[in-house]
């Protein structure tokens, strides 16, 4: 099991900070398939549907299903100018 970990703001603790999230070994689970003539891969494709895909703030610990609307690569939407009366 390894850990990906990426830079973007928190909607919880409303700070840009560290989030991890479990990541899956494919080539060893690639390997155990191949040498176990593919028995292994009912284990490995049970793992793949259950692992827990959350990424998680380092700093508060607040959990996040949908990480991808947070990336820092998207464009910032323009705010509106107030308007005085």
């Amino acid at each position: 099991m390894t850990v990906a970990l990426e830079h973007a703001p928190c909607s919880t603790c409303g700070r840009d900070t560290a989030h991890l999230r479990r990541d899956m070994h494919h080539a060893f689970h690639l390997l155990a398939a191949l040498s176990t003539m593919g028995v292994w891969a009912i284990v490995w494709i049970a793992r793949a549907l259950i692992l827990d895909r959350t990424w998680y703030c380092v700093s508060c610990g607040s959990a996040r299903m949908y990480y991808a609307a947070a990336r820092h690569d998207r464009a910032e939407l323009p705010r509106e100018a107030e308007v005085e009366p």
